[in-house]
C-alpha cells in the first residue's frame, strides 16, 4: 500500500500546521516528531519560515519511518533498545557471572555491528538469518570460538523471543560448525598419577580441591571453593550442598571419602564455625580465580615435561572420574545421578563428549551364527 505524506502549512502563525497522510481512507496527522524519538516540533517556531523548513525536516523523518514499517500505534522494537534493556534485565538476574559477561559481550559486539550497517535504531525485523551468519563469520578463526558465539547470540534471541518481540530467532537459521572434543580432556591413569603427585607437592588447598573434583564429582570454582563447615554433618562423613550452592539447583548429600575426611581432620575443620570457610577458615572464600590460578603454575610444568597437553584443565579432573565410572560399570543411570545431571541426555552427551560413544567388549558386537 503506498502511502504518501503531504504536509499542510499555513502562513497564518495561529493555525497548527503539520504532516499527514491517508490510510484506509482516514486521515493520519503528525504534528512532531517526539513519537519518534525526534527533536522536531514546527509549531513552535515563531516565524513562517522557520516553521516551513521543520515541516520539511518532519515530513522526511515521517517517510523514513514508513519505510522502516511504523504505522500510527503500532508499538516500535528497535534493535539497541531492545537489546539494551535485554542486558539490563540479565544483570540483575541470578545467572551465572560468566554466562552475564559471555552474553553481554556478544550483545554488545552484535549492536557494534548494527551500528556499522545503520541498522541499530531500525526494527528487531530486519535482522535476517543472513545478518546473523555474516555478523558470526567474523568470529570464524576456530570452530570452537565460533561455537561459542553462535550458541551466546541464540540464547540472547530465544529470551526476544520469548517475550513476543521477534516470531523467530535468526539465529537457528545459522551454519553450525561441527567441534571437535579436545577441551577438558580427561587424563589417562599414568597423566592422573602425574598429576596428583605434583599438585600434592604445589598446593595443598589445590591437593583438596582436586580430592573434591575427583572423588566426589565436584565442580572447583564455585562448589569447591565455597564449601563451608555448616555443609558437613558433626562427624565430616557427610557433605551436604543446599540447592543455591550447585548447578542442579537441587540438594545434594554425598558420602566423604575416608582420604578427604583424614585432610579435614588435620586442618581442624570439625571445630570450624558453620559459616567459616575450610580453606580459609574464615569467613571470607578464596577469589574466585584462585584453583585457576594455582593450576595455571602447576600446568605450564606438567606440559613442557610432557605429562599433560594443553587441553587438560582442572575439569578434566572430574571429566576422568566419570569416564571411570562409567567405564567400570556401564552405567548411563549412575553417571546422572552422580554428576546430578537434570535428564540422561545431558549425561549422554557428556560422555559423547568425552570420546565414550565406542562398543566397550566384543558381546556387544552382533555375532554371525556359521
Amino acid at each position: 500500500m503506498q502511502i504518501t505524506p503531504k504536509i499542510f502549512f499555513s502562513e497564518d502563525l495561529s493555525k497548527r500546521s503539520y504532516v499527514y497522510f491517508f490510510i484506509n481512507q482516514k486521515r493520519v496527522r503528525i504534528y512532531q516528531g517526539a513519537q519518534f524519538g525526534k527533536s522536531c516540533s514546527p509549531n513552535l517556531k515563531k516565524t513562517a519560515k522557520s516553521r516551513l523548513r521543520e515541516l520539511i525536516l518532519l515530513e522526511d523523518i515521517v517517510i523514513a519511518e514508513l519505510k522502516k514499517g511504523w504505522l500510527l500505534g503500532q508499538k516500535r522494537w528497535l534493535i539497541g533498545e531492545v537489546l539494551k534493556s535485554m542486558l539490563a534485565e540479565l544483570n540483575s538476574s541470578s545467572y551465572s557471572k560468566k554466562y552475564i559477561r559471555d552474553t553481554t559481550i556478544v550483545s554488545q559486539e552484535f549492536m557494534e555491528y548494527a551500528r556499522v550497517l545503520d541498522i541499530l535504531n531500525m526494527e528487531v525485523d530486519v535482522i535476517t538469518t543472513s545478518t546473523v551468519e555474516s555478523f558470526l563469520s567474523r568470529f570464524d578463526s576456530s570452530s570452537a570460538y565460533y561455537a561459542i558465539k553462535r550458541r551466546t547470540l541464540s540464547a540472547v534471541f530465544n529470551k526476544i523471543v520469548q517475550r513476543g518481540i521477534m516470531k523467530t530467532n535468526p539465529v537457528k537459521g545459522t551454519s553450525s560448525r561441527r567441534v571437535e572434543a579436545v577441551h577438558n580432556q580427561s587424563f589417562s591413569e599414568k597423566q592422573l598419577d602425574g598429576c596428583l603427585e605434583a599438585v600434592r607437592e604445589a598446593s595443598d588447598n589445590l591437593y583438596l580441591c582436586v580430592l573434591f573434583v575427583y572423588c566426589m564429582l565436584l565442580r572447583p570454582h564455585k562448589e569447591v571453593r565455597l564449601l563451608t563447615r555448616g555443609n558437613f554433618n558433626d562427624d565430616l562423613t557427610i557433605l551436604t550442598l543446599s540447592g543455591d550452592q550447585n548447578k542442579s539447583k537441587r540438594i545434594r548429600s554425598i558420602p566423604v571419602p575416608d582420604n578427604i575426611r583424614k585432610i579435614l581432620l588435620s586442618i581442624g575443620v570439625q571445630v570450624l564455625s558453620d559459616q567459616v570457610n575450610i580453606f580459609t577458615s574464615d569467613f571470607k572464600p578464596l577469589n574466585e580465580f584462585y584453583f585457576s590460578t594455582c593450576w595455571a603454575r602447576v600446568k605450564t610444568k606438567l606440559v613442557r615435561k610432557g605429562i599433560i597437553t594443553p587441553n587438560h584443565t582442572l575439569y578434566s579432573f572430574r571429566h576422568s572420574a566419570i569416564c571411570s565410572v562409567f567405564k567400570r560399570d556401564k552405567d548411563l543411570h549412575l553417571v546422572q545421578r552422580l554428576c546430578s545431571h537434570q535428564s540422561m541426555m545431558t549425561s549422554l552427551k557428556y560422555l559423547r563428549s568425552l570420546g565414550m560413544e565406542q562398543v566397550g567388549t566384543l558381546d556387544e558386537l552382533p555375532q554371525l551364527k556359521r
